[in-house]
């Protein structure tokens, strides 16, 4: 009986499952950086030639940011 009742429970589980759709959003953030320079163009320059390969930004989003969330 417990062996039905399993089986009963994975096959609701499938059924369920087969009804959901599956749906992506774009949701607005911003990317921050931290560089040590000497001056704001060495900072700039510096951001444009590593960001995103030797240095990593630290993403932020605000609460605000899911009201705005865009279905792609």
């Amino acid at each position: 009986m417990a062996k039905n009742t399993e089986q009963l429970k994975l096959y609701n589980m499938k059924v369920k499952t087969q009804q959901l759709k599956e749906f992506t959003f774009s949701v607005p953030c911003s990317l921050e950086y931290r560089i040590l320079a000497h001056n704001e163009e060495e900072a700039k320059n510096i951001l444009l030639e590593k960001g995103g390969y030797e240095i990593q930004g630290e993403i932020s989003v605000e609460g605000s940011d899911y009201d705005n969330a865009i279905l792609i």
